[in-house]
């Protein structure tokens, strides 16, 4: 009888303990963070708004100061229309994040730079990411202050 107990306290045991373990995501925060360091870079290179159209999903957010939510990839092109994007830069720095156990959902947040010509404006941003059918991270949300 005793052994028998034994054998069932020890299987309720390794039940506990799996149930409680957390499985590793399917995607690593690493390669979110290395999306985002990209997408920065891209704005370096290209310009805020090239690189925010490239990485938007189709129905991506953009949450602005004075402004309505600017909602989907078509919307944001007809909003960056109407401001251009020479007279600045914006560059940021990913300072951490979190991705879903499903792997295909996650965020990061760290500190933005705006330059003008005469001007050095910083901030904090905070991106949702979900990740598209072709395995792409894509901006489902975007927000800054």
């Amino acid at each position: 009888m005793k052994r028998i107990l034994l054998i069932i306290s020890g299987a309720a045991f390794l039940f506990i303990i799996n149930a409680c373990h957390k499985a590793e995501p399917k995607a690593n925060v690493i390669e979110l963070l290395q999306t985002d360091k990209a997408f920065s870079d891209l704005s370096l290179q290209k310009g805020k708004n090239y690189a925010f159209l490239e990485y938007i999903d189709k129905l991506g957010i953009m949450l602005r100061p004075d402004s309505m939510p600017i909602m989907g990839h078509d919307s944001l092109m007809i909003y960056q229309s109407q401001r251009p994007d020479t007279a600045y830069t914006l560059s940021w720095d990913p300072m951490g994040g979190k991705i879903a156990q499903s792997g295909d959902l996650g965020f990061t947040y760290g500190v933005y730079t705006y330059k003008t010509k005469d001007t050095i404006i910083h901030g904090t941003y905070a991106t949702v990411w979900t990740k598209n059918k072709e395995g792409k991270w894509k901006m489902a949300l975007d927000v800054g202050n």
